[in-house]
């Protein structure tokens, strides 16, 4: 797959210099915007030239996707935030269908617009596996000035492999992705499991990780927001100990969040943490509630 705009030699050396690595393709994919200029026309009809009589190509399937907008009109550019996501979705529809049918990604993303390239590697971390790769064609001298389809000895031109996090490889994100077409769906849902996950884990320190005195310090304070000269009052002990136990509880808490010891965690970060988390605990102060 590679994203095309003006300068079609970027997909043949592309091509070319995997072949060197023994990378063999059944198919080629190109995404580029309505060529309604002539650059593009241009582009379009020598690289389909050039694939059509290259003999290592003639056998190579090509196929082209037109970017267009939700009504199905043709994107002629990428302007606006509108745009932009539906070129999000297309580059995601055809990546995943490509993943649902288990094979492997070659993915270009050093021609056409930026967004582009920013919008195909946010789908490579979305989708592509172990497996797959992403690459961006760096090309030294004037061999992209000269127009020359293939590399000639002494040209000085590489491809460089993007590393990328592979965002599907957790399990839950894996399931949101296959049964969603839209990327911004797929995102959303796993942010809401993210936040659930989140607080679980914080429902799960305040139960088991403290200690019942710390316990109902870290509720009273998560519940009230209070000073420590208040929660002394409240809960019948000495200032200095609700000063010595909220130490304790936030040294605890930041080992198990895995924060570093010279990161500061404050009162308002413990009650914003640990406020949201009570309401899904029968009895916050219990060790059996979760």
């Amino acid at each position: 797959m590679a994203t095309l705009g003006e300068q079609p030699q970027v997909v043949t050396l592309t091509l070319d210099l995997l072949a060197a690595q023994r990378v063999t393709f059944d198919e080629l994919v190109l995404f580029h915007t309505e060529p309604h200029y002539p650059a593009l026309q241009r582009a379009l009809q020598r690289l389909e030239t050039e694939l059509a009589q290259w003999p290592a190509y003639r056998e190579l399937t090509v196929r082209r996707v037109l970017f267009h907008d939700e009504a199905g009109r043709p994107l002629t550019d990428v302007r606006a935030d509108a745009e932009a996501r539906q070129v999000y979705r297309i580059l995601f529809r055809e990546v995943l269908e490509v993943k649902r049918q288990r094979r492997p990604l070659h993915f270009l993303i050093a021609g056409g617009r930026k967004v582009m390239a920013a919008y195909g590697m946010a789908v490579a971390q979305l989708l592509c596996e172990a497996d797959d790769r992403v690459w961006h064609l760096i090309s030294e001298g004037d061999l992209l000035a000269s127009g020359r389809m293939h590399p000639e000895p002494g040209d000085r031109v590489h491809l460089v492999p993007v590393p990328f996090v592979r965002w599907s490889a957790l399990p839950p994100a894996a399931t949101r992705l296959a049964v969603t077409g839209d990327p911004f769906e797929a995102m959303r849902l796993h942010e809401a499991w993210l936040d659930e996950e989140s607080r679980r884990q914080r429902a799960w320190f305040l139960l088991h990780e403290l200690t019942p005195a710390e316990r109902t310090l870290l509720v009273t304070l998560a519940r009230t927001g209070a000073p420590n000269s208040e929660l002394a009052r409240m809960l019948g002990r000495s200032p200095k100990t609700v000063a010595n136990q909220l130490a304790t509880v936030a040294d605890k808490y930041r080992a198990f969040a895995g924060l570093a010891d010279e990161v500061p965690l404050s009162r308002a970060e413990l009650v914003a943490h640990f406020a949201p988390v009570l309401d899904r605990i029968e009895d916050p102060c219990g060790i059996d509630a979760l």
